[in-house]
């Protein structure tokens, strides 16, 4: 039976990456992404391999709309919590509108979407969850002005990640998060314009999709730095 995994942030430049890799390898895969267009090409040559969920988790119905799908998650193997939002300004400039968006995107989704899967994971004998988080928010590293709501909202996902593998460690459920340095994105590009990323997408994805597949074992409860260079 191949492997069934879920990934949100399924549109975005490392999410489109993880998809067409783990398409490739032979994993049957969930994309959720806010437009569904971003995965066409893969649609079209993967066909039922890949299931496209399209929800936008800067609505106020996406955990109403991620219920209706649950159905989907009943035998689901590993979740990629790779869904990510990134507002760059002074911590005073922020409105709490723009708190609430990165609350959501960042923390709420990864919450709801893992809910919505345990069941599933809880009868495979590979469970893994994958976060993917930023060097940004873990404890000690350096810190970046701007940045102060984006890397407080990832590093509720490195502590997330800490909880849920003590909760479910009977469970078969391993839960590990990477916190990603300098990746070529468009995210990277609004964080730190002119500067260099260290690692493209492509070298990114991959390391997440063999560290997601074949590294469970050896890894659980684990904030692991992905950073080849500061920022």
């Amino acid at each position: 039976m191949s492997t069934k995994v879920v990934i949100s942030g399924a549109g975005g430049g490392i999410g489109i990456n993880l998809v067409d890799q783990l398409l490739n390898e032979g994993c049957e895969v969930i994309a959720i992404t806010r437009n569904a267009l971003k995965v066409s090409t893969q649609k079209e040559k993967f066909g039922d391999l890949l299931k496209v969920i399209e929800i936008d988790f800067l609505q106020n119905n996406f955990i109403e709309i991620l219920d209706t799908q649950k159905h989907e998650f009943h035998n689901v193997d590993i979740l990629i919590n790779n869904a990510g939002l990134l507002i760059n300004k002074p911590f005073e400039e922020f409105s709490m509108v723009e708190i609430q968006k990165l609350i959501s995107v960042n923390y709420s989704a990864a919450l709801a979407i893992t809910q919505n899967c345990i069941p599933g994971l809880k009868k495979s004998d590979r469970a893994h969850v994958v976060n993917i988080s930023t060097m940004g928010a873990v404890q000690g590293s350096v810190k970046f002005p701007g940045l102060s709501i984006y890397a407080s909202t990832k590093a509720a996902i490195c502590t997330f990640t800490e909880v849920m593998a003590e909760e479910y460690k009977n469970e078969g459920i391993h839960f590990n998060c990477l916190a990603l340095g300098s990746v070529d994105t468009d995210m990277f590009n609004h964080a730190f314009p002119g500067q260099h990323a260290a690692s493209s997408p492509i070298e990114i994805a991959k390391f997440i999709v063999d560290f997601s597949l074949n590294k469970r074992e050896l890894f659980n409860g684990k904030i692991i730095p992905v950073a080849a260079q500061t920022p």
